[in-house]
């Protein structure tokens, strides 16, 4: 069953049922080796028998109240904790809303859901600067685990000194993540370095358009919509997108030979950094006979009304005809759908839904088809070819983009 987490989010609780008295750590063990992170209980209770209603169904209400209880006390728990596991504690300890439990204690132990991991992931990264995994978190993650993974970091000659963002900015200058951002800036800090969202073109132009006017007409228009520089900042108030206008528009600029063309289109596209910005990247590229237009945006701040948006003025631009500041901001827009989330029609609908669904189980995620570690798997690929000229004139029929 599915429960609202303390420290928020959702979280799994199993209630099991059986003559004999049973492990439940075993059995969490049994779960997790067979089911992703999001499938396994966060909270296994053994009872005596499962309440019923006068229907014969599970009477939810019923149910004793779960409780988030750490394994067995290993003998290394016992000692006094350095400044960096006590630190690496406390963290946990506040995410997942439990205090007492031991540094090889797994976190999945004390409660640590998929969407706990990611809170904890990202506060790791802001203190420390060094991005971990929630999946690292959750498959075995614990204060020893974390310690072991920062003091290798550090201590390895090879490896960059980072350091966290710069402390957040004014509140009124910060905007909370819409509804669909949130569920995007989750999935990228679950895999920071994949590039899924990422939103590439390549635009190219005749020797007529030169690379001065190209550059000087992609600034503008970034300068005319703040939402592109963006960073995400976790604050005490929660995920921030803070929207800094006056930062200069970087624009690559360079003249390539072909083969250095090719390596250039190879390796553009490549992962942003959410905790910096900004979270676009242009390069106007010369080479003998025609110049190009690189573009790559994140989805967390654009989208394809976004590209058709910018190609629009992008026309203009080279025509002479400057960007218009925008007259509805993203800021606006996300203020306006936290007032409708605090009205009393927002209230209502949640309360029908939430009857609607209050008998149906709950999934994040699609399991997979095949069993086995990610990482041991491969990537592939398989073509398909086809008329593309069919695609476009549905695409034209009914006024949809379409994507290569």
């Amino acid at each position: 069953m599915a429960f609202d987490h303390p420290s928020g989010g959702k979280y799994i609780a199993a209630y099991i049922v059986s003559d004999e008295s049973l492990d439940t750590s075993a059995v969490a063990n049994f779960i997790r080796e067979r089911k992703p992170p999001y499938m396994v209980p966060a909270v296994i209770m053994q009872i005596e028998r499962i309440p019923l209603n006068q229907n014969q169904k599970v009477n939810h209400r019923a149910l004793p109240v779960p409780e988030f209880k750490a394994g067995q006390t290993e003998p290394d728990n016992n000692r006094p904790l350095n400044a960096l596991e006590q630190e690496l504690h406390d963290m946990a300890a506040k995410v997942t809303g439990v205090e007492t439990f031991g540094i090889s204690t797994p976190f999945s132990d004390i409660g640590l859901t998929s969407i706990l991991s990611i809170k904890l992931s990202s506060r790791l990264y802001k203190r420390f600067g060094e991005e971990i995994p929630s999946k690292a978190l959750l498959n075995g993650g614990s204060v020893e685990t974390i310690e072991n993974i920062l003091l290798a970091r550090w201590m390895n000659p090879g490896h960059q000194e980072k350091t966290a963002p710069e402390p957040s900015i004014e509140e009124k200058k910060a905007t909370p993540l819409s509804f669909p951002q949130t569920g995007v800036y989750f999935e990228c800090m679950k895999r920071p370095a994949d590039v899924v969202y990422n939103i590439p073109a390549m635009i190219r132009f005749d020797r007529s358009v030169s690379g001065d006017r190209l550059q000087e007409a992609v600034v503008a228009i970034v300068k005319a919509h703040q939402v592109l520089c963006t960073k995400f900042e976790n604050t005490e108030n929660g995920v921030m997108q803070l929207h800094n206008g006056d930062t200069e528009v970087d624009v690559e600029r360079c003249r390539l030979s072909p083969q250095e063309f090719d390596a250039f289109k190879r390796e553009f596209v490549r992962p942003f950094r959410l905790s910096s910005g900004p979270l676009y990247r242009l390069a106007v590229i010369e080479c003998e006979n025609d110049i190009y237009l690189f573009t790559d945006f994140h989805h967390l701040v654009f989208d394809g009304t976004s590209f058709d948006i910018f190609l629009n003025q992008l026309r203009d631009a080279l025509r002479g005809i400057s960007p218009a500041a925008e007259t509805y901001t993203y800021s606006a827009y996300v203020a306006d759908e936290k007032g409708f989330e605090n009205s009393a029609l927002f209230e209502e609908n949640r309360r029908f839904y939430a009857g609607m669904l209050e008998e149906m189980e709950s999934a994040s995620e699609i399991s997979a088809d095949l069993k086995g570690k990610e990482a041991e798997g491969k990537l592939t690929s398989v073509h398909s070819p086809f008329d593309m000229t069919q695609v476009e004139q549905y695409a034209r029929n009914h006024a949809t983009t379409r994507q290569r």
